[in-house]
């Protein structure tokens, strides 16, 4: 006869609430994207917020704005939360990639309403973001069908018609993709925000980002390992470092590297 193995969760003792946390995740994804980061977070406290960012999971069809316009339904998202009670404060944003670049916009539109931001790997604006893109696909590759793709790219992605699908997409979406970037957003934010980037981040440049993360109530900590993959997926080295550093009553402190990478 089989042997049985009875397990046992333990007894857990409550947890303080500390806040609520809105997670915000990149292109292309949807809420799920975010699902283990609120489970960890909820190990110290901070109540997730799961939203769809406009255009993906279950939200409605609307024009992107790379930024502006999902920070504007974000804040409605919060204004009518804590209009019904659900929100409880502190609230802060974290934000994934094209998810960061919503956080700080958000941040800067409404900050009655957000205590802090972390932004993992934001992009400096979206025209710079699609060529980083476009330059990592006509990279070489190693095996035959690395090779293929990248000369694929190489060729139907060449710097005129990127330029001209920049230009028509901006057309059409009734945005200039150079406008929608962080650096004002950043430079008048009153809101506590944390850049954390990839030092090997493989579709944007680490440098151009750097040199916009002086304003005053910025930190910035670049980690040299990781990619513009890896480093969300970093829940085993973040989260409590980031659960201790969420700024309250309007401080600002710094976000030292861990100790152990």
């Amino acid at each position: 006869m089989p042997s049985t193995q009875k397990f046992s969760w333990g007894e857990r003792s409550p947890v303080e609430a500390r806040g609520s946390i809105v997670l915000l995740h990149g292109w292309g994804e949807d809420h799920s994207m975010m699902m283990t980061w609120a489970l960890a977070m909820a190990r110290h406290g901070y109540q997730g917020v799961l939203p769809d960012l406009r255009n993906f999971g279950a939200s409605d069809r609307a024009p992107v704005g790379f930024g502006p316009r999902e920070a504007e339904d974000i804040v409605d998202l919060l204004r009518a939360l804590r209009a019904q009670g659900k929100l409880q404060s502190p609230v802060y944003l974290l934000g994934v990639s094209y998810g960061a670049d919503v956080a700080i916009h958000a941040a800067a539109m409404a900050p009655d309403l957000i205590d802090g931001v972390v932004a993992m790997e934001p992009f400096v604006d979206a025209e710079s973001a699609i060529r980083g893109f476009v330059a990592d696909a006509r990279k070489p590759a190693h095996g035959l069908k690395g090779r293929l793709l990248s000369a694929y790219a190489r060729h139907a992605f060449d710097d005129a018609k990127v330029d001209a699908a920049i230009a028509e997409s901006g057309k059409r979406l009734g945005i200039d993709l150079h406008d929608t970037g962080i650096a004002a957003p950043l430079r008048e934010n009153q809101t506590c925000t944390l850049i954390l980037q990839g030092g090997e981040d493989e579709f944007l440049d680490p440098g151009a980002l750097r040199a916009i993360s002086d304003a005053p109530r910025t930190r910035y900590l670049e980690m040299p390992e990781e990619t513009h993959l890896t480093l969300p997926l970093r829940i085993d080295l973040l989260a409590e470092p980031l659960a201790r550093w969420l700024p309250r009553h309007g401080d600002c402190p710094a976000f030292a590297m861990p100790a152990t990478h």
